[in-house]
């Protein structure tokens, strides 16, 4: 047994000696039935074929030159007395042969449907009906020039190596009376023969293999030899290759054909997996198969419509970053090609969109600087093929109202909350890749006509209202606070600074929010060493950021040296141990009793909770003002 798996480097043989000399062999499911000559016929289990089991054995009356396995049935050339039929339904243990003899000596037996074909030596052909192999029927000939030997049947045709006569080829479309033969000559004598295709390759003794075009069975071509190294005695054609029982040689492995591959590989696409997939702006990952039919893919490779450059790959992977980026917003086609080693070559694209912009907002109504004194409408256009949510703010994202129409009016109850006066709205508007843009206008509230503001000045002109009372509301509008916010500059988007100055800015009882994005002139040391002080209270964001900040600790100092109420609200990558530590670093006392955690969960709640701490203070305050506990300063709480 030899390992064919590579036929141009055979593997080394492994042997199973049998008491005969093995003539030929015939392999079916998981055994190998041996022509074993004087012992009959062998059978070995080669369901591992690199370790062969032990011969089971069947004599038979003659020597057992070839064999056939159909069904249940072995049959065995049997030169004298010619057919043996041997039960093989028990591969372990084969029935007695049943005999059929013929006139010449059978060297080779073939069987196709219900009849046995035998190379039946000076007899030539010898047709055997076996439709009952127990009881085979009476050999019907057709003599041949030569010495019949090797047999092969294909369609309507028996083909005979005929050994002095080369090749013999016989119309058996009627195997009750075979046609006459045609003859194909060999130079040497012809010992087997196999059909594969248009092609009939003969076992030609000493001069090796011979293959012979019989694409017209009555026209056989003339023979191209392939010589090998011993005497050719046994052929046969697996693939590309002919396999030669040389004798002297051992085995001879020929490659007969070769195949030309003119089929293109196949491209199948899995992702993207459907034309017009969205992608942003990261480049989108690629899934795709490619097969061919004899494997021999060369490359693979992509192209990106309008770009010249071909970027091979040898996996899935992702499109090439730099060449997506240069790629505008809009439809993306993606080709992907292969090649085989034969130069075929396929293609297969996908059209897909990119989409690298945020939605175009643009304001129709209400124009800048509009006054209304009920709810106003709006009217939007937004440019935005993939648009996804659309949404308006009054008080800077505290509140954030959807709308589904870009027509319609603000809601009521958030119109009624917001003060007299400028009022901005901001439309703002995200796509399904999380693009998000905004715009906003500014327009004025005004309120209907006020009587009792009419009397009230009245009498103030009319000198009715006292002066105490006029002092009085001096120092109530005095009372409003004044808030400072120390930050770092780094903190300003991550803890929404500018919003919640905002929000305070907006709310009863403030008078001034500073931080020095807003409204800073000048020297910065020169703006915080006039501010801080007129403040009542200053808010600290406790950050690394901020613990780290000169002009954070500068602010820190002046309100401690002026008595101003300081609130800590800890950022993030801070914790309270870390404030206290840094208090007594720069000497200040800051206590977490005063103090609040930042949090992004519910913005609105959050500054809400802020402006209820100042409002706290703010009450405080006015006590001790009340009290006269002050006399003229703002002390810190205790």
């Amino acid at each position: 047994v030899i390992d064919i798996s590579d036929p141009t480097n055979p593997g080394t043989p492994v042997y199973e000696d049998t008491t005969g000399i093995a003539y030929d062999v015939y392999v079916s499911g998981d055994y190998a039935y041996v022509a074993s000559y004087d012992s009959g016929l062998a059978v070995i289990d080669i369901s591992n074929p690199t370790n062969p089991g032990t011969p089971f054995y069947e004599d038979t009356t003659g020597f057992a030159y070839g064999v056939y396995v159909s069904g249940d049935y072995a049959y065995i050339a049997n030169p004298n007395p010619g057919l043996a039929v041997i039960n093989i339904s028990d591969p372990t243990n084969p029935g007695t042969p049943v005999y059929e003899s013929t006139t010449g000596m059978a060297y080779d037996v073939y069987v196709s449907g219900d009849y046995a074909y035998i190379g039946a030596g000076s007899s030539g052909l010898a047709v055997i009906n076996i439709s009952d192999p127990t009881n085979p029927g009476t050999p019907i000939y057709e003599d041949t020039n030569g010495t019949a030997h090797g047999i092969y049947i294909d369609g309507d045709f028996a083909y005979v190596a005929d050994y002095g006569s080369g090749l013999a080829i016989i119309n058996i479309s009627d195997p009750t009376n075979p046609g006459s033969p045609i003859y194909e000559d060999t130079i040497v004598s012809a010992y087997d023969v196999y059909v594969s295709g248009d092609y009939a390759y003969v076992a030609s003794r000493d001069s090796g293999l011979a293959v012979i075009d019989i694409s017209d069975p009555t026209n056989p071509g003339s023979p191209i030899y392939e010589d090998t190294i011993g005497s050719a005695n046994g052929i046969y054609v697996n693939g590309d290759f002919a396999y030669v029982a040389d004798y002297g040689s051992g085995l001879a492995s020929i490659q007969v054909r070769r195949r030309y591959d003119i089929v293109d590989p196949v491209i199948t696409l899995f992702y993207p997996n459907f034309n017009y997939n969205l992608f942003g702006t990261a480049a989108p990952n690629f899934s795709v198969r490619i097969e061919d039919v004899y494997p021999g893919i060369d490359t693979m490779w992509y192209t990106i419509e309008g770009i010249i450059t071909n970027t091979t790959f040898t996996t899935n992977e992702s499109i090439n970053q730099i060449l997506w980026e240069s790629k505008g917003n809009g439809t993306v086609t993606i080709r992907f090609y292969a090649n085989d080693t034969s130069g075929n070559i396929n293609w297969e694209e996908i059209v897909v969109r990119k989409d690298k912009l945020a939605p175009i907002i643009k304001i129709e109504t209400p124009s800048m600087n509009d006054k209304f004194e009920a709810v106003p409408s709006y009217n939007l256009s937004i440019e935005e093929g993939n648009l996804d949510k659309v949404w308006y703010t009054l008080d800077d994202g505290a509140t954030n109202i959807s709308i589904i129409e870009l027509k319609g009016a603000i809601d009521q109850a958030v119109w009624e909350g917001v003060s007299e006066g400028s009022v901005t709205i901001r439309f703002y508007a995200n796509d399904t890749l999380g693009h998000i843009s905004w715009e906003e206008i500014n327009i004025i509230k005004s309120v209907r006509f006020d009587i009792w503001r009419l009397v009230l000045a009245i009498i103030i002109i009319a000198g009715v209202i006292s002066i105490p009372l006029t002092i009085l509301v001096f120092k109530m509008k005095r009372r409003g606070m004044r808030v400072f916010i120390s930050h770092a500059t780094k903190d300003d988007d991550e803890y929404q600074i500018k919003f919640l100055a905002k929000y305070l800015q907006k709310q009863k009882g403030i008078l001034k929010v500073d931080y020095c994005e807003e409204g800073m002139v000048g020297n910065i040391d020169d703006w915080m060493e006039t501010k801080v002080p007129k403040s009542q209270l200053l808010i600290i964001f406790f950050t690394e950021n901020s613990a780290n900040s000169v002009d954070c600790i500068k602010e820190l100092k002046i309100a401690f040296s002026k008595n101003i109420h300081i609130m800590p609200i800890l950022g993030g990558n801070m914790d309270w141990e870390k404030l206290k530590e840094k208090s007594k670093e720069i000497e200040i006392n800051i206590s977490r009793e005063f103090g609040m955690e930042f949090y992004t969960e519910d913005s609105k709640d959050f500054n809400k909770k802020v402006y209820d701490y100042v409002m706290r203070v703010k009450k405080s305050l006015e006590e001790e003002i009340r009290e006269d506990k002050r006399k003229g300063k703002v002390n810190k709480l205790k």
